[in-house]
């Protein structure tokens, strides 16, 4: 049924570059579906970070999201703070969690953050922290950059992680470590985290996603 729903679709978009040839050749399709970007709010004024190093989480704490890489960090880095925007779906893995990692002092547990909170705990992060397994292109890592945040993550799709931030190799905590350093030392998570900014605000900023989208329905229409 999905097969024949996508092969009868006026047009095909994806949210990350990468997936265009990877949708036409899954799916068989005459044509490669174009980038469509997903729509981000860009916050107006001066973003102001915090004084001392801190760096966040922000997702499911379930195993694909490898969520004890990011803080076994926070005990090699005690002088930086450790942020955790989110919990599992599953009680008996918050309890674990909670148990093994709530003495790190540097390590504070938000829960699920939303809106407002969240948008503070990002605008004061100097880097967005991403361990997990598999992923396409995060709303987490748009909206990192959005508030200048430099990424550190061993996915990286369409290169952005790279552009903007240090791509870790997936297996190896060393990595993770020797990356974090990296972006910390001469600032260089600032002008990564810049350049980010400037990149959505250019290319995902919510009005000029939205323009493009009732360019593509009046093309279809007509």
């Amino acid at each position: 049924m999905e097969y024949k729903a996508i092969k009868q679709a006026d047009a095909m978009y994806c949210q990350a570059k990468y997936l265009g040839k990877k949708s036409k050749d899954m799916y068989d399709l005459g044509y490669e579906p174009e980038f469509l970007p997903n729509p981000i709010y860009v916050p107006g004024g001066k973003i102001q970070k915090a004084s001392k190093p801190t760096v966040c989480f922000l997702g499911r704490l379930d195993i694909v999201k490898r969520p004890w890489i990011f803080f076994e960090l926070a005990r090699e880095f005690p002088e930086i703070n450790f942020i955790v925007m989110g919990k599992s779906h599953y009680p008996q893995i918050n309890e674990g969690i909670q148990k093994t990692y709530s003495k790190i002092k540097n390590l504070e547990f938000k829960g699920w953050s939303f809106g407002e909170e969240k948008n503070k705990i990002l605008e004061k992060s100097w880097i967005l922290v991403n361990t997990s397994i598999h992923e396409c292109l995060p709303i987490s890592f748009l909206e990192a950059l959005s508030y200048k945040c430099a990424l550190l993550s061993c996915q990286d799709p369409d290169k952005i992680t790279s552009l903007y931030g240090i791509k870790t190799d997936m297996y190896d905590f060393e990595s993770f470590k020797e990356g974090l350093q990296k972006l910390i030392e001469n600032d260089s998570w600032r002008r990564k985290g810049e350049l980010g900014y400037d990149y959505v605000k250019d290319v995902h900023e919510v009005d000029k996603v939205v323009d493009k989208h009732i360019r593509i329905y009046e093309n279809i229409l007509k």
